[in-house]
């Protein structure tokens, strides 16, 4: 529905967004846009998905164990081993992430 319209919307504007932070020239701005390993690419949004869902579960630290959530580990428990696999076959791009 009315998400998937949203989300095909962003996909499909993305390059012109980039394009437009870019020819913008404000400084900080245009150059993180314009980056290999900026906003705009695979390269960014892959670990910070890690960086959240590993946030997320500090949020349950404080729960008893038995109400733990099961699929949330799980989660971050696929995405470690999924991006341990790819730190070892990558050149990084951006280190800092």
């Amino acid at each position: 529905g009315a998400a998937a319209a949203v989300g095909v919307g962003a996909i499909a504007g993305g390059p012109t967004l980039r394009s437009l932070l870019v020819n913008m020239n404000v400084p900080g701005i245009s150059a993180i846009a314009a980056s290999d390993a900026g906003p705009f690419t695979v390269h960014f949004w892959a670990p910070m998905s890690k960086w959240l869902i590993s946030g997320a579960s500090f949020m349950e630290l404080d729960r008893p164990t038995d109400k733990i959530s099961l699929p949330q580990y799980t989660a971050l428990t696929m995405t470690g081993f999924f991006f341990s696999r790819y730190a070892l076959l990558v050149t990084p791009i951006n280190f800092v992430l």
